[in-house]
């Protein structure tokens, strides 16, 4: 089973308003912490190895954690100065030993069949696929153009209006960035992704899954109320 890498390292700045000197992936959706949910799901479909790429306040995910969760094996690639969303997958892949690896941002949860996603990238014989999934209004996401099945560009957060988004969920190979020269601390999503697309030429796997992003309050707010709602309190 391909490993998986989770990116928990950031500050979360717009969330700590509500959940002051906690990190982001601890935020409570009902009685687990949100990076619980998303590794209840990856449990779910057979995952059993997780690379945690932690930074901001990240003993207190390692002392919540430890190296076990249910039938996960857990190991922290701790990042000590910031390397930015790049930097830590690159730091992280060190530490996998599969080719290709999932790779998730820790705030989000995209309800997909990741075997399918996983075919569809084998399939697409790039470097890269990309969960996409479509909303009636991208702003604050920012929107993402796709021809041929192929990502051609990703537009800035402040369009407005229906159309496709980057959900977080990657699959990557191994070998991501060999070739290009990127400074140590960079921005998976602006300075790699967006900048090189064309060379890239990301494969695009569109779902209408159920997707979530807690990463400010107002979306927070909404997982905390969906999860009472369906009585998802466990």
């Amino acid at each position: 089973m391909n490993e998986v890498i989770i990116l928990v390292g950031g500050m979360g700045t717009r969330l700590n308003s509500v959940i002051p000197n906690l990190p982001k992936p601890l935020a409570p959706i009902g009685s687990k912490p949100f990076l619980a949910k998303l590794l209840d799901h990856l449990e779910l479909q057979g995952f059993s190895n997780v690379i945690l790429s932690v930074g901001y306040l990240h003993q207190k995910i390692i002392d919540y954690f430890g190296n076990k969760y249910g039938s996960i094996n857990i190991n922290y690639c701790i990042e000590h100065t910031l390397l930015g969303t790049s930097g830590a997958i690159a730091k992280s892949i060190e530490l996998t030993s599969t080719n290709p690896i999932l790779v998730l941002n820790g705030d989000t949860l995209f309800k997909i069949n990741y075997s399918t996603l996983m075919a569809a990238h084998d399939e697409s014989n790039r470097n890269i696929t990309i969960g996409l999934k479509e909303l009636p209004d991208v702003e604050g996401f920012g929107a993402v153009k796709v021809k041929n099945n192929k990502i051609i560009s990703f537009e800035e957060k402040l369009k407005k209006g229906s159309g496709l988004i980057n959900t977080g969920v990657y699959i990557v190979n191994r070998e991501i960035f060999n070739g290009y020269e990127m400074p140590a601390v960079f921005s998976f999503e602006k300075d790699f992704l967006s900048r090189f697309v064309h060379d890239i030429k990301p494969t695009a796997y569109i779902s209408d899954g159920y997707f979530i992003d807690i990463g400010v309050p107002e979306s927070y707010k909404r997982a905390v109320d969906e999860a009472t709602t369906d009585g998802d309190d466990g």
